[in-house]
């Protein structure tokens, strides 16, 4: 009933428009004649022309500048004053539920740590999660009834490998099926090896460098074309003071990092005109398993080689994270280190 209604109305103003453009036909001013010229009148020379004047010329740009046809005014009709309250009532709806609709994020690696972190800061915003991790799915699964009950969101979880495409594309694909958008993706996943390079071997490289760098690109690949039909988004990823400067004896860890940061200047230009931003956070000592691996000596050690005498926490990187998914626009393609003036 709504349609034919609409429909109508259409019809009504079509037929109002037609008669207003015959009546204005009727109307219309005869054409004026060459450049230069104006109508033969009396009292003119022996051409029967009277050579045009300032005047003149003022006269007819004044006729010209005047369309013969113009728009009618609908806002008088009863059809029109119904379709301006119609589209305002549904443009006033759509901003309200644009202003009220729960965002999403995707956050790999997100079982504890910083990845916990980061999926505890972004419910407590009232953001929609996507999580995943390749052992601590017990852990996970956790989490994330922790934080539907806490925060009333909704949470996805997935395990698999970071590394494989395959896995990548399945959960990117539920996730859009699910929320329909994603706004902000987190790079978080990780590993790290420690040891001379001599002792490493293809497998331990190809591992690294597949789950650090290669979940990366993945995760752009398949989330990137959701967030240009959007012209919206934020791509965070968490990289290492280490991608800067480089560490001895983790040699295939920095170049996972360092590829990151150049990642993230990259593809911060090349998406930029889709309104789209791509920055990384470049952590220093961060108080996570990964750092476990260190004795309480060398911990002591390295706390005392970091000017602000301490290891970051887990829940700053996902502070400053939350930031930079809110940051100006024009924050763009930057490695923002948080490492206490380490570094």
């Amino acid at each position: 009933s709504i349609f034919i209604y609409f429909s109508c109305c259409i019809r009504q103003q079509m037929r109002y428009h037609r008669n207003t453009i015959s009546q204005r036909v009727k109307k219309r001013p005869e054409p004026l004649l060459s450049q230069g010229f104006r109508r033969p009148c009396q009292g003119v020379d022996a051409t029967g022309f009277e050579p045009a004047t300032s005047a003149s010329r003022t006269q007819r740009s004044t006729k010209l500048s005047h369309a013969p046809f113009q728009l009618p005014n609908y806002s008088n009709t009863f059809s029109g004053v119904c379709l301006v309250n119609f589209f305002n009532l549904w443009y006033n709806t759509k901003k309200e539920w644009r202003r009220t609709m729960k965002h999403t994020a995707l956050i790999t690696g997100a079982s504890r740590g910083i990845g916990a972190a980061l999926a505890c800061r972004f419910a407590a915003e009232g953001y929609h999660l996507a999580l995943c991790c390749h052992n601590s799915y017990e852990t996970l699964q956790a989490l994330a009834t922790k934080l539907e009950t806490t925060y009333s969101i909704q949470v996805l979880c997935f395990r698999g490998d970071v590394g494989d495409y395959t896995f990548i594309c399945d959960m990117v694909q539920k996730t859009l099926d699910t929320f329909g958008q994603i706004d902000v993706l987190i790079n978080n996943a990780g590993i790290s090896y420690i040891g001379l390079l001599t002792d490493m071997d293809i497998t331990d490289w190809n591992r690294i460098i597949a789950t650090n760098l290669t979940s990366v690109f993945s995760t752009c690949r398949q989330v990137i074309p959701s967030m240009v039909h959007a012209k919206s988004g934020h791509i965070i990823n968490i990289s290492s003071v280490w991608g800067n400067v480089g560490a001895s004896c983790e040699v295939a860890y920095s170049a996972c990092k360092g590829g990151i940061n150049s990642l993230t200047r990259a593809l911060g230009k090349e998406l930029a005109p889709s309104n789209i931003q791509v920055n990384a956070i470049a952590c220093g000592v961060i108080d996570t398993d990964m750092n476990r691996c260190f004795s309480e000596e060398e911990r002591s050690a390295l706390i005392e080689e970091i000017p602000a005498g301490r290891m970051g926490s887990p829940e700053e990187v996902a502070s400053l994270a939350y930031s930079l998914a809110t940051a100006s626009s024009y924050l763009n393609g930057q490695i923002l280190t948080l490492d206490g003036g380490w570094i």
